[in-house]
């Protein structure tokens, strides 16, 4: 199983990256997103695990749902305006939703994938390392194994 969830996981670092382009970098830490020095990092994204659960099928297929995380960080040029962050988080809303579409397309480019829906996003937060923070949720639908 561990496999099968990496490639998920990998796949969906893959459209990230593919869909906000060479300017973005991978955050080193995204379980705690603060605790990344974004001095040096203008807009970070990144990808963690959620809860998954097996699915109920009438089929012989284990299929598996599981919640990924998209992390979307980025520095506001002046905190001191609201209008600054309310700029720089609307452009953060566009990116998840393009990952997101991204993702519903192709499916994650995998054969297991059969489905991705539910976005949704947490509130947004103002990190004291100077980053504004988005994070956007959905959920993956994928086989397992054909053989129970």
């Amino acid at each position: 199983m561990s496999a099968t969830v990496g490639d998920v996981h990998a796949a969906l670092l893959a459209t990230c990256s593919t869909v906000l382009g060479a300017g973005w970098q991978q955050l080193k830490k995204v379980f705690d997103p603060a605790q990344n020095d974004l001095r040096n990092i203008e807009q970070g994204y990144g990808v963690r695990h959620g809860a998954a659960s097996p699915l109920e099928n009438i089929t012989v297929v284990y299929s598996m749902g599981q919640q990924f995380d998209i992390v979307l960080t980025d520095r506001a040029a002046n905190r001191d305006s609201d209008l600054a962050i309310q700029e720089r988080l609307n452009v953060l809303y566009d990116k998840a939703d393009q990952i997101f579409k991204e993702a519903l397309r192709t499916r994650l480019s995998l054969d297991i994938v059969t489905l991705v829906s539910g976005l949704r996003f947490e509130k947004p937060e103002l990190l004291t390392n100077g980053a504004i923070l988005l994070t956007a949720s959905l959920d993956v639908t994928y086989y397992i194994d054909s053989n129970p």
